[in-house]
This record gives structure tokens, sequence and C-alpha cells, in this order.
């Protein structure tokens, strides 16, 4: 049983919290894969607090150098 709706759910609410986020469709699905992922209790390259940061500022969650792996 997938968790993407729940996942979704979660960046649906920390975005409408936040005003006039505007969240990339590329971010939106990192973001809902990665609540998956801790949903699931699988590895995951970002902790909670990126994942919550960057659906709330709408902020890419690595520096434009930075390797995600």
């Amino acid at each position: 049983m997938s968790n993407a709706p729940r996942a979704r759910d979660a960046v649906a609410k920390a975005i409408s919290g936040s005003g006039d986020v505007k969240v990339s469709p590329a971010l939106e699905a990192e973001i809902v894969a990665g609540i998956a992922e801790f949903d699931r209790g699988e590895y995951i390259e970002l902790t909670r607090e990126q994942l919550d940061h960057a659906a709330s500022t709408g902020e890419w969650p690595w520096a434009e150098d930075e390797s995600r792996g």
C-alpha cells in the first residue's frame, strides 16, 4: 500500500500554512518521496527537518554544487 496520498497531504498542509511559497513540481515530488520513505522506514538522503524546511520555504534542500550521492 502506497503512502503517497498521505505524503502529498503532508506537503499540502505545510505549503498551505506558509503563505506565498511556490514549490516547484520537482521539489514537491522529492518531498513526497522523502515523506513516503520516512513512513516506510527506508534510508533517505534528507533529514525530517530538511524535508519540513523545503516544504515550508520552497527552497531546494541541496546547494547547487553539492552532490546527492
